[in-house]
């Protein structure tokens, strides 16, 4: 039995040796860690830390500003495109379509005109003159007319035609 203990002893020896070892390896310092200062290389740059001396007005910008406003700008508004010229307040009564020549019969304000196709009305220009319908153009904007009894003449025609 004595045998048995004595062994016990040698492994705890043994492990309380190797946590010293451990323990020391811990404690010690790395290599250089808090080294003199003469023991530093000469090439290494010295880099000297400027000196900012800034007056109180210099943040009076921060101090300033508001900061309950929100974090980020709110996004840019785009402008809204212009609104379109109203279209023209005139009638489309009739229109005169013969070989060669194309014409419409047009209200405006009590007045009726018989115009042609290119003819200039109420700074609009006749652009198309077709079987019950007129196209009036003012720069990039054009509008269509109808006469107001055309389609009512369109489908019967259609249903006699059945």
């Amino acid at each position: 039995m004595r045998s048995r203990w004595c062994w016990l002893d040698f492994v705890a020896g043994v492990a309380a040796v190797g946590s010293l070892v451990i323990l020391a390896s811990l404690l010690r310092p790395l290599p250089g860690w808090n080294r003199p200062a003469s023991d530093t290389p000469e090439s290494a740059p010295k880099t000297a830390v400027p000196s900012i001396a800034l007056a109180l007005d210099d943040y009076r910008v921060i101090w300033q500003r508001d900061w309950r406003q929100p974090l980020f700008d709110a996004p840019p508004t785009v402008a809204a495109a212009p609104a379109p010229s109203p279209p023209p307040s005139v009638e489309l009564l009739g229109t005169i379509i013969e070989p060669g020549r194309r014409f419409a019969l047009l209200r405006n304000t009590g007045r009726t005109h018989l115009l042609a196709e290119g003819d200039e009305f109420d700074g609009f220009s006749v652009s198309r003159i077709d079987r019950g319908k007129v196209r009036l153009t003012r720069g990039d904007e054009s509008y269509d007319l109808l006469v107001r009894w055309y389609e009512q003449l369109a489908t019967r025609e259609v249903a006699g035609a059945r």
